[in-house]
């Protein structure tokens, strides 16, 4: 079986690259490719953002895979969400948009049995959300928020690919960012340290709470790693009594 999962940036996939024995699978440093439970899984870094997410889809991803997993961290929208804690959302949407998109059931199912929490819905953002009110305000219409999992979820759905949502949460919702994430993307959506490092000799009360995220994070992408490779092996497991029904389209 042909996995594609996806995560934002690096850090977010690096104890997994560890772990499953990624190897490098091109020379722009964003796709790896491992066996892993006689799967063929292929990563792609996407950058943060929709738009990132969309572009690097679009160029990077040469064979259409069975299955798609949008993975990597989120901020918890409702209070139960604890750090380094695993959601799988039935669906995910946007702010901007009237349409949601539905992880495939069977996908779903396996996902909750391998220990990931069920919830409703995961929201996209257009930007990061950095503070406990924005966290309040769209915990009415999602359990957490990423920038990446619609674009993505919209692309494979569109080829015909099954996909699942499945996501780390990283800050709770009771819990400010420090830093402006946003100013500090470049162009492809991949944070300049050296823009962080600045904001933080600006304020240096930014360096205890941008350190716990940092920990929080650390732990997060650490736990996520050992879920995913435990149900990449669980699909291989697991396919037949799927069933998974794909329907390719032609790029």
């Amino acid at each position: 079986m042909r996995i594609l999962v996806t995560f934002a940036v690096d850090w977010e996939f690096k104890p997994w690259l560890r772990l499953g024995g990624f190897q490098p699978a091109s020379a722009n440093g964003r796709t790896f490719r491992a066996e892993i439970g006689g799967n063929d899984v292929s990563v792609v870094l996407t950058g943060i953002g929709l738009v990132n997410a969309v572009r690097c889809i679009r160029t990077s991803v040469d064979e259409v895979p069975d299955i798609c997993v949008t993975s990597g961290l989120a901020g918890g929208l409702k209070n139960e969400y604890r750090p380094g804690e695993i959601l799988a959302a039935r669906s995910v949407c946007t702010e901007s948009s009237s349409a949601t998109f539905e992880s495939d059931q069977r996908l779903f199912a396996a996902a909750v049995e391998c220990g990931a929490k069920p919830v409703e819905r995961f929201i996209s953002s257009e930007r990061v959300v950095r503070t406990v009110e924005e966290k309040s305000r769209l915990s009415a219409s999602a359990d957490a928020v990423d920038m990446e999992s619609f674009a993505i979820m919209k692309e494979m759905s569109g080829l015909g690919v099954p996909c699942l949502a499945v996501r780390s949460v990283s800050d709770s919702a009771e819990m400010d960012l420090p830093c402006d994430f946003d100013s500090a993307l470049d162009p492809s959506g991949r944070i300049k340290m050296a823009r962080i490092l600045g904001q933080v000799a600006a304020n240096p009360r930014q360096v205890w709470p941008l350190a716990r995220l940092g920990m929080r994070s650390s732990r997060a992408a650490a736990s996520l790693a050992r879920y995913l490779n435990g149900y990449v092996a669980c699909c291989a497991g697991d396919k037949e009594k799927m069933d998974l029904v794909v329907h390719h389209v032609s790029p």
